[in-house]
C-alpha cells in the first residue's frame, strides 16, 4: 500500500486513474489506518474545487490524524491552517506555534521554510509562541519578541542539532 501513495506523489501529474478512483483508493488507505494516505486523502479533499460541506471538516479530521501519527508535512499543514483560521479551523497562535515547531524538529521542509524563509513576514503571536517553546527547551535565551531575527533563527538550529543528537544516540 505504501508504493501505490509514493507511486502516485512521484507520477502525481501523469495519474490515469479517475478522480472518482483515486479518492476511493485513498479513502481505503486512509481506513485501514496509512497515516500518509489520511494525509493524502486530507489533502485531496482541502484541494477539491467542488467539495461537499462535510469534505472540509473530514479532512481536518484525516490531517490531524495524519499529523498525530508522525507525517510531518500533516503537521506543517495543520499549523498553517491553525495560523490563519482558513476554512473553518479555529485560529490559535499558541498551537500553531507548536505545531510548527514539532514538524520543523521532525524535519518537515514545509515546516523550515515557512518558519526560516517566512519568519520575518510571520504573524508576531505566533513566532512569540514558538520563540517561548524554545526558550522553556533552553534553546533561546533573548527576548521573546514575535521578531524573526538571527538570534530565533540559531535558537531553531540549536533545537534541530539537538534532536539530531538525542535520535543518533538512542
Amino acid at each position: 500500500m505504501g508504493l501505490f501513495i509514493w507511486t502516485l506523489l512521484a507520477n502525481s501529474n501523469r495519474i490515469e486513474a479517475s478522480d472518482f478512483e483515486l479518492s476511493g483508493r485513498l479513502e481505503q488507505l486512509a481506513r485501514q489506518g496509512s497515516p500518509i494516505g489520511k494525509y493524502m486523502l486530507a489533502r485531496r479533499l482541502l484541494a477539491d474545487e467542488n467539495r461537499r460541506p462535510g469534505d472540509v471538516r473530514a479532512a481536518i479530521g484525516w490531517l490531524q490524524s495524519a499529523a498525530s501519527e508522525g507525517i510531518v508535512d500533516a503537521q506543517a499543514t495543520l499549523a498553517g491552517l491553525v495560523e490563519t483560521g482558513e476554512i473553518g479551523v479555529t485560529q490559535d497562535a499558541q498551537r500553531a506555534g507548536r505545531l510548527y515547531l514539532d514538524a520543523y524538529l521532525n524535519g518537515s521542509a514545509v515546516a523550515r521554510f515557512a518558519i526560516i524563509n517566512e519568519g520575518r513576514e510571520r504573524d508576531q503571536e505566533v513566532m512569540r509562541a514558538m520563540q517561548s517553546l524554545l526558550a522553556e527547551q533552553g534553546f533561546y535565551t533573548s527576548t521573546v519578541d514575535g521578531l524573526f531575527g538571527g538570534n530565533t533563527q540559531r535558537a531553531f538550529e540549536r533545537a534541530l542539532q539537538a534532536r539530531f543528537l538525542r535520535k543518533r544516540e538512542s
